[in-house]
């Protein structure tokens, strides 16, 4: 049941990924056979199903727990895994720049803070690769995303 809670939106882009595939053969098709899609409705359903997952899993966003990264933060470490130039060019004051290749070889400094840690970036694509990273080393340790909404929580 989690499983659904937390997919629902690839659940509904399935669904209306389905039912637009479907529409889509009833509707327009294919009348000569030579297309693979859409000269058959179960082709046609499946790919809108697969490509209404897929579009929807994109485009909503993952929701974040803000209410746990306010609580943590006050005592948090935050990382800024972009490039050193990225970080010189604007960054939150309270951060301290970590590239994300650096991490691997950073782990025992970042263990040695001893507090939780919130990685960011600029979008939130590489701080969510480094707290995999960090959690798979056993740190307690959060994707706070792009470096503004991490200067968000303060």
């Amino acid at each position: 049941m989690k499983y659904l809670i937390k997919n629902k939106w690839v659940i509904v882009g399935v669904f209306l990924g389905a039912t637009a595939g479907y529409l889509y053969y009833y509707y327009v098709g294919c009348v000569s056979g030579t297309c693979s899609i859409t000269s058959n409705p179960l082709n046609s359903t499946l790919y809108g199903a697969v490509m209404g997952g897929l579009l929807l899993s994109i485009i909503v966003p993952a929701k974040k727990n803000t209410k746990i990264l306010k609580e943590i933060a006050p005592n948090a470490v935050i990382i800024d895994v972009r490039t050193p130039s990225e970080f010189q060019s604007a960054h939150f004051e309270k951060s301290i720049n970590i590239p994300l290749n650096d991490i691997p070889n950073k782990i025992a400094e970042i263990k040695s803070f001893n507090k939780p840690i919130i990685c960011c970036c600029r979008s939130g694509f590489r701080s969510r690769k480094a707290t995999k990273i960090l959690k798979g080393q056993g740190i307690e340790c959060y994707n706070g995303g792009s470096w503004q909404e991490v200067s968000d929580l303060y």
